[in-house]
Order: C-alpha cells, then structure tokens, then sequence
C-alpha cells in the first residue's frame, strides 16, 4: 500500500464498517421474542394485578387497554372478571401465546389482540376506563416516558385509571451497566429507567394520584426487584 492509502494492486483498500447497534426498540423486542420462545411461563396472573383488581372494580371500569401484554395472562384474568381488554404487544413470539391462551380460555369475544409497538400506535381520546402498563414503561427515556403518559392521560375516560409500575432506585439494578442519562442504565439486555417517588409525583401533576408505594417481589426469572406501584385517576371534567 502505498502512502496515500491506495494499495498497490490499484484498486482501492477494503474498508470494513462498525456494526451498527440495533436501536433500543428493536434489541427490546428481540429480547422478549427469545425469552417466550424459550421459556415455559406462568399462566396465572400477575400478583400485583389481583391485588389491585379491586381499584377497577370500585372506578366502574369497564374497557382496559393493556400496554406491553405479553403472553396475555393479566389480559386473560381481567376479561375472565367481566373487563373488556384491548391488549397490546410488538412480540411475535409473545402474541403466539397469548393467541393460543385467549382461544383455550374461551376469552376471544372479550380480549383483542394487537401486535404492535404502542409507542407508535394511536391510543385514542377518552377511549378507555383504565390504561395498564405493568413494567412496560421503564425502557424509555425520561422526555419519551413523559410523552406516553401524556397520551394515556388523554386515552382515558375523565374517572379513568393509569395503573402502572416501573422501577424505584432502590432495585439492585440500579447503576449497573452503561449509563445512558440520569438515572438510566444499560445493563446489555436492554434499557431501564428508574424512578425516585418525587419524579413520579411530578411526571403525574395531571392525575389524581390514589396510591404511589413501593412494591418489592421477584419477576419472571426469579430476580429480586424493588418497583413503584402506581394507581392514578384521570379527573372529571
């Protein structure tokens, strides 16, 4: 090669190209695709909405849009309580599932099923008695998080209810791995945001906050987490 940087046969060097990350979206989605295809998980609801089924149940909630669904187990738990769910999910693998468990329970007249990345989707105005976005949250940016909370603020019926929980702090994966921004770390799976109870407090202004506490349990592979559990009211008009 000679001084220029031109190899000697003439032809110009080869160049090779970084590899390029896959946005935070996508490794997200690749991520839960590979664990419910190759994870046996729980048919049973999540605790933390049985314990709180009381909440819709006392606000007269009728429709439920569930963000970031899953394989369907809380979707299929509600519509068994005589909800209608709206439940929305980006997994393929995920969706098969939920596909499958809908039909068995005999919950297809009651639960629809959408494959689709809801950061991008339309919610809707005043469409809904109750948004639910169990741990669904958490991967976004704080000025993203703030935006889809603004537009499930504007989903909901005036007495409706954002029921949600995303991490505290105070969980062990705090500061583990690169950070991103304040309080946001990659941990190499994907991102997570974590939250102190004064910015919760403050991302909801709009809402009547009914209950903000902490909620420590173990998720689906066992792992100790400490989260904020979040039931928060749409006012009247």
């Amino acid at each position: 090669m000679t001084e220029t940087g031109t190899a000697l046969s003439g032809k110009p060097p080869l160049t090779v190209q970084a590899a390029v990350p896959k946005p935070a979206s996508e490794r997200v989605q690749d991520e839960w695709n590979k664990k419910f295809s190759e994870k046996v998980l729980p048919d049973e609801p999540d605790k933390f909405i049985v314990e709180n089924l009381h909440y819709l149940k006392e606000m007269n909630c009728k429709n439920v849009l569930d963000l970031g669904s899953g394989t369907g187990r809380d979707a299929i738990f509600l519509a068994k309580k005589g909800f209608t769910v709206t439940a929305v999910d980006f997994s393929e693998e995920g969706n098969k599932i939920a596909r499958e468990r809908i039909e068995r329970n005999n919950c297809t007249q009651s639960v629809s099923l959408l494959s689709d990345d809801f950061t991008k989707m339309e919610l809707g105005t005043e469409s809904y008695d109750c948004v639910l976005a169990n741990k669904s949250l958490y991967y976004f940016a704080l000025d993203q998080f703030q935006g889809l909370v603004r537009k499930i603020l504007a989903a909901l019926r005036p007495g409706g209810i954002f029921v949600m929980r995303t991490y505290s702090i105070e969980d062990p994966q705090y500061r583990v791995g690169k950070k991103l921004e304040d309080k946001m770390y990659d941990a190499g799976d994907h991102p997570r945001r974590f939250y102190t109870k004064t910015e919760l407090q403050d991302i909801l202004y709009n809402f009547n906050v009914i209950t903000l506490r902490k909620d420590v349990s173990t998720n689906l592979l066992g792992k100790y987490q400490v989260m904020w559990a979040v039931i928060a009211q749409k006012p009247f008009h």
